[in-house]
């Protein structure tokens, strides 16, 4: 935690975040930012002032993101292939029906889930994780959650430019967060993706970071790609007798087709996939794809031993097709890193909104003026984009927690920390879960304070409790 204290221009901002994200660490309800009020005995006369960090101008999104990445590194050992650290992106619907709460949008839910509907008005969340691996068990800790729709219209505000918010599509930002997180850890690395993100504006994103002057990494994908992908064969040389120019790309393959026509190319491989040892049958394919960029790219053609089948994609041109299956088959520990922020961190349970806010129009039609055109006033656009930042700034302390818990379960294979976790009948191998570690944190945190009195973090704590401890006093007095 004190390393972030730099990112932070006065103490008390940095003792409101060090405070924040111990409580969200081991608060035992998700009812909003008051649970850390509760889980830390802090006054109900700070919550105001606790409020108020979260809209602050004492810090800066982007600098916490990178000294969360920073720390990460440096804590936690990193997974990595060929040299290459591995993140895992995707997206998240979350149901918020507040009237007054920026980005609120109507969505569909693509979710198989059944608990799920149909459609909903929430918040988008694009998510960046890191694989790190300890004891042979591979997981996902989140280093980057950033809201990634409902805040078209706010990009013509004269305050706009001076948040960092986008209003670019749900792929494009993800992808665009990911070469961000890369650029952090300063480190080559290869992002797993799901179907919905092999478009053009996201190729077109990740060639512009690639050919950056100014990119501190290199940033490969692997992407699952629809059963409609097509390729292109590089184009014949153009004959000098004909007229016109050269052809940029040969002739079309539909991919999917290739399972029946090119079988006889197929090759079977033994892999480890979600735990089992698996036959694949797979075959691999350079092609051109792209409308406009024309970009080569490798496809891989995927055939489990129970006849389902996949098609992989990736900008990398050097990995093997048993390579590509593998990673992407590590795509799935990022869902395992979602339900743990869901469920055990509380990462959604965040309730900023503003007056100044048009209230949401759960009936609007396409055809009706946005709500938010309607904000003229600068000092009420100023108040919603501060309660935009308010809510990132709750999803970053909750990413921070999530590190921090997954930091402490590397240490919690010492047999003495072992004996103090709650009863499992079937423990896990690798680690202790984050939920098993929240737990023990709620059962110790005080008597580590007490045993630790000259720790910073402990007269931190113990500054924020002071007011109420006092108040106990005078009334016991």
């Amino acid at each position: 935690m004190l390393s972030f204290i730099n990112n932070f221009s006065n103490r008390k901002a940095f003792e409101w975040f060090v405070v924040i994200t111990i409580g969200i660490m081991i608060r035992p309800d998700l009812l909003g930012a008051t649970s850390v009020v509760r889980a830390m005995a802090i006054s109900g006369s700070s919550y105001a002032n606790m409020i108020h960090f979260f809209r602050s101008s004492a810090w800066n999104l982007s600098c916490l993101r990178s000294a969360h990445c920073n720390a990460v590194k440096r804590e936690i050992p990193l997974f990595r292939h060929s040299g290459r650290i591995v993140l895992a992106a995707d997206g998240s619907k979350q149901s918020k029906e507040a009237r007054r709460m920026p980005g609120v949008k109507k969505y569909k839910q693509e979710s198989e889930t059944q608990s799920k509907p149909a459609m909903m008005f929430g918040h988008l969340w694009g998510c960046v994780g890191v694989l790190t691996e300890v004891n042979g068990g591979i997981t996902s800790t989140p280093v980057s959650m950033k809201l990634h729709g409902g805040l078209k219209g706010m990009e013509t505000w004269s305050a706009w430019k001076d948040y960092g918010f986008s209003v670019a599509s749900h792929v494009v930002q993800i992808l665009n967060d990911a070469c961000e997180t890369a650029d952090r850890f300063a480190e080559d690395c290869v992002v797993l993706l799901d179907r919905y993100h092999l478009t053009v504006p996201a190729m077109k994103a990740l060639i512009a970071h690639n050919s950056s002057d100014k990119r501190k990494s290199f940033v490969y994908v692997i992407i699952k790609a629809k059963r409609s992908a097509v390729g292109y064969h590089l184009p014949m040389p153009k004959e000098k007798s004909k007229r016109g120019p050269q052809k940029k790309r040969g002739d079309k393959v539909r991919l999917w087709e290739l399972f029946d026509s090119d079988i006889d190319k197929f090759k079977e491989v033994k892999l480890e996939l979600y735990g089992k040892e698996r036959t694949v049958s797979c075959y691999t394919i350079d092609l051109l794809w792209g409308k406009g960029i024309n970009t080569m790219l490798r496809f891989v053609l995927s055939k489990l031993d129970s006849g389902e089948k996949s098609l992989f994609v990736t900008n990398d041109l050097t990995l093997s097709a048993e390579d590509v299956i593998y990673l992407y088959s590590l795509r799935a520990k990022i869902e395992t890193g979602f339900r743990a922020m869901k469920q055990n961190v509380g990462c959604f349970s965040y309730h900023f909104w503003s007056k100044s806010m048009p209230k949401l129009n759960l009936y609007k039609k396409k055809e009706d003026p946005d709500p938010i055109n309607s904000v003229t006033d600068p000092e009420d656009q100023i108040k919603i984009l501060d309660t935009i930042k308010a809510t990132e700034m709750f999803m970053l302390a909750s990413t921070v927690s999530m590190s921090i818990l997954h930091a402490l379960t590397i240490s919690a294979n010492e047999p003495a920390i072992r004996a103090m976790l709650r009863y499992q009948r079937t423990p896990a191998k690798s680690r202790p879960s984050e939920d098993n570690m929240m737990v023990l944190m709620r059962q110790l945190i005080w008597t580590l304070v007490d045993e630790n009195p000259n720790s910073p973090i402990s007269a931190i704590i113990r500054n924020k409790q002071k007011d109420l401890f006092g108040r106990c006093r005078q009334k016991i007095g």
